[in-house]
Formats: structure tokens, C-alpha cells, sequence
């Protein structure tokens, strides 16, 4: 172990306790697996978040290639039965939607997951993967794959704000979810790099699986009979709150002359739309046709200076075949796309995005160009195929777990998922759990 990580893992020290590791053994023989998804988020179909965009395509492409996928979910979405209903169309996955109180109860959860008969269990973020993996994965015996969509730390730094201690204590989430986990699925190699030099996750854990796109969805180009410039992302995210604030103090009135329109599409604030909808600026909302919004759009900017991991508004851009304008934070992830404009200094966007207007045929061009990258080298059939390979060589040749003496002190240090504290989501007070599977509900109290 290098030095710089030696002295990562020693800022941990305060957390563990006295923490053992125990080996056991577990074999698996079934040609057709399940894997179970614990994810704590407001899941809709169709996603709402770049999380969930992953969570549902992909999931759906590894049924196809011999894993069944079974989401346990913590209810924060569907107040009644007839919402619940809007999950009924979905016949490939099975979704258990389960009340808060019980979602994070280790044993009625584990009641439910036991039922159910799954070869591995799989997180989406580093907190809940601590607050119920390392119990899960003890009484289920079985491997625990985590799903890190972007670095929190840096996320935290990028945006400000953060005291030393909250950085520390989220390396500190990172590694320990590391250490639980079998294995850790990073997005970008970027990210990858930076768990393994920064937070001290061991690089034999780690695979690289990008964010994918399905190549069925419609090509328009861009359309150069409008000046209409597309934003898509959650804005009560930060990141894409900067983003949509830099686009809207330091792009737009540079363009004011050339009467282009700016549409944001994606969930907004109410005070936010509030704030700045005027006649040249369109907030959607969360739309369920974003090809509608695709098709009408010139180009497409990603200005965002903060977070990591991959942006799932660039697959969408690129597959619709639009020019785009990005920060090298915003195309994080997408350097096979060459074709992507790449501009840190926010001051010249203008002068860029009225250049290229002003050039039909080279924004065809550009466009048509990332139309074919995205496709050749982001397909979600490609990457399900190489995950699924891993997920089954994992599984078979699982052979040990870790579990920690002081799990129940080391869980009341770990905060709930990070999202949380954007507050998008209202409290639900549903109390039954639901199992959607082959298209039917089933309710059942708890």
C-alpha cells in the first residue's frame, strides 16, 4: 500500500472500533441469475434523474441477456394505489416499493429480500450501501455490487460550501461502502482514478461502465430554422442549478440581440421558474416526450462547472444528433465523442453558439457526427452484455463477505443518501408495500 493511501485510510480511523472481517464461503450454480437492487430514490418510469436513467434502461438490457433484476425500493414517490398503477406497465423488472419505516428496518428488509431469492444485492450510493449492506449481505451470504454514479467528495468541493470534517466523513462513506462491496461500478475512468488515489478504494474492485443510449432513438439534427438553445437536467440538483444561472447571466444577454430562445427541460423549483421564465426562457418541467423538446432544439449547451461522473444529457444531445457546447466537467466521460465542443472559458460561448447558427451545414455535420459516436461506442446492448459477463463471473466465483463487529455504532454515523438534501420530494405517509411484477400490483400491508 503506497504511502498517499496509507494516510487516506488513517483519517478513518475514528469510525471503525475495533471492526473484524470474517470469511465465509457461497457457491452459485444457476445459468439464469437475479440480482436484487436496494436504491433509496423517487423512481419513476419514465426516469425523472440521470440515477435512475441508468437504473431503469440498463436494468432492463441485463434482462435481456440473462439477469433478472429486482428493485427494492424506498417509497418516496406514490402517495396511493392509482400512482402505483404507473409502475404496472412495466413487465421485465420486478419493483417492490416499500414504506420508509420498513425499507430501512435490516430485518423486515431482509424478511423481503430472502423471499424473493437473489444471487447478489447491488447499491446505487455509498450511504444506504452501509446503513443496509454489510446486514444484508452477512444474513443473505451472498455478493454486494455497488453503483457509484459520480464522487461525492468532489461533487462537495466543487460546489462549495463543505466544511473539512463533512469531506472527510463522505471519503469515509466512499471507502467503507468500498470495503463492503465486491464489486464497484464507476461510470467514467476519471472517477475511477480519483476513488483509487483519493478515498484508497482498491482498484481490483473497480470496473469502468459507461452510461448508455438506445440506438432505436430518433435522429433530427439540429433545427436550423429556430434559435433555440436546450438545457435538460434536474434543477434541484446544484450542479445544473450553476449551469442554468451561468447560461442565464452570462450567455443570454450576449445573445439578446439575436432573439435566441433558451428551453430548460427537466424538474425545476417553483421559485425558480418563478425567478427567471420570461418570453426568451421556457422551463418544461419534467416532460414524458423528450423527443418533442429534442426535435425542435439548434443546439445544446452542458456548461456545468461542478459534480462528476457521467451527464446523461450529452447521450440524449448526441443521440438526437444536435451540436454541443460542454465545459470538459460537463463531457466528463465522453471522449470517444470528438466532435463535442469543448470550451472552459464560459465568456466565449456566445460568440460560438452565433458562429455556428450562422453555419447550417457545419451544424449538420457536427451533429451527424455525434449521432454515430454515441451509437458505436454508448449502446446500451454493448454495455449490458460486458456487465452482465462481470455480474456472472462474480457471482459464481463469490467465496467471502465482510462484515463489521460494530455494524449497529458504525451505521449511526452514516447520513441517508445525499439526495435527500435537495428536498424534491414530498413526505409520504403510504404505509403498504406493493410488488409489481408481470405487469400486476400486488398490495400487501406490512
Amino acid at each position: 500500500m503506497n504511502k498517499k493511501i496509507s494516510k487516506i485510510i488513517n483519517q478513518y480511523s475514528y469510525f471503525f472500533e475495533n471492526d473484524e472481517i470474517l470469511i465465509k464461503r457461497n457457491r452459485h450454480n444457476s445459468k439464469r441469475i437475479s440480482i436484487g437492487i436496494i436504491v433509496d430514490t423517487a423512481f419513476t418510469i419514465p426516469p425523472k434523474t440521470g440515477v435512475c436513467y441508468r437504473l431503469y434502461y440498463l436494468s432492463k438490457e441485463l434482462f435481456k441477456n440473462g439477469i433478472n433484476i429486482k428493485i427494492f425500493l424506498c417509497n418516496r414517490n406514490y402517495n396511493n394505489d392509482d400512482n402505483i398503477n404507473e409502475l404496472s406497465r412495466e413487465k421485465d423488472l420486478e419493483i417492490h416499493l416499500i414504506p420508509e419505516k420498513i425499507f430501512y428496518n435490516l430485518k423486515s428488509l431482509f424478511k423481503i429480500i430472502k423471499s424473493s431469492r437473489v444471487d447478489a444485492i447491488q447499491f446505487e450510493d455509498s450511504e444506504t450501501a452501509i446503513l443496509l449492506g454489510g446486514y444484508l449481505k452477512e444474513k443473505l451470504n451472498v455478493p454486494l455490487f455497488l453503483e457509484l454514479h459520480d464522487n461525492e467528495t468532489i461533487f462537495k468541493k466543487s460546489i462549495g460550501g463543505y466544511k473539512y470534517s463533512d469531506l472527510v466523513l463522505t471519503n469515509f462513506v466512499h471507502y467503507i461502502s468500498g470495503e463492503l462491496a465486491d464489486l464497484i461500478i464507476i461510470t467514467t475512468k476519471g472517477d475511477a482514478k480519483d476513488f483509487i488515489e483519493d478515498v484508497g478504494i482498491s482498484s481490483a474492485k473497480l470496473v469502468v461502465s459507461p452510461n448508455g443510449v438506445d440506438p432505436k432513438l430518433p435522429y433530427y439534427g439540429p433545427n436550423i430554422k429556430e434559435k433555440n438553445i436546450i438545457f435538460i437536467g434536474n434543477l434541484f440538483y446544484p450542479p445544473n442549478r450553476q449551469a442554468m444561472e451561468i447560461i442565464f447571466k452570462k450567455i443570454l444577454p450576449k445573445l439578446s440581440s439575436q432573439h435566441f430562445q433558451v428551453t430548460f427541460v427537466g424538474i425545476a423549483p417553483k421559485e425558480l421558474v418563478n425567478k427567471y421564465t420570461s418570453q426568451n426562457i421556457i422551463f418544461t418541467g419534467f416532460v414524458n416526450n423528450l423527443n418533442r423538446e429534442l426535435k425542435k432544439a439548434t443546439i445544446a449547451l452542458c456548461p456545468v462547472v461542478a459534480g462528476s461522473g457521467m451527464k446523461v444529457k450529452i447521450l440524449n444531445f448526441a443521440a438526437a444528433g444536435l451540436p454541443i457546447i460542454s465545459t470538459t466537467i460537463g463531457a466528463n466521460g465522453y471522449e470517444d465523442l470528438k466532435s463535442i465542443i469543448l470550451e472552459d472559458d464560459i465568456s466565449k460561448y456566445s460568440k460560438i453558439i452565433q458562429k455556428l447558427r450562422q453555419k447550417p451545414n457545419l451544424i449538420k455535420e457536427i451533429g451527424k457526427q455525434n449521432r454515430k459516436d454515441i451509437i458505436k461506442y454508448f449502446s446500451w446492448s454493448k454495455i449490458a452484455k460486458e456487465l452482465a459477463n462481470i455480474y456472472h463471473i462474480h457471482i459464481t466465483n463469490y467465496n467471502r463477505k465482510l462484515s463489521f463487529k460494530n455494524h449497529e455504532l458504525l451505521i449511526k454515523k452514516v447520513p441517508k443518501p445525499f439526495w435527500l438534501t435537495e428536498k424534491r420530494v414530498e413526505i409520504n405517509q403510504n404505509p403498504n408495500y406493493y410488488i409489481i411484477k408481470n405487469g400486476k400490483v400486488n398490495k400487501r400491508k406490512l
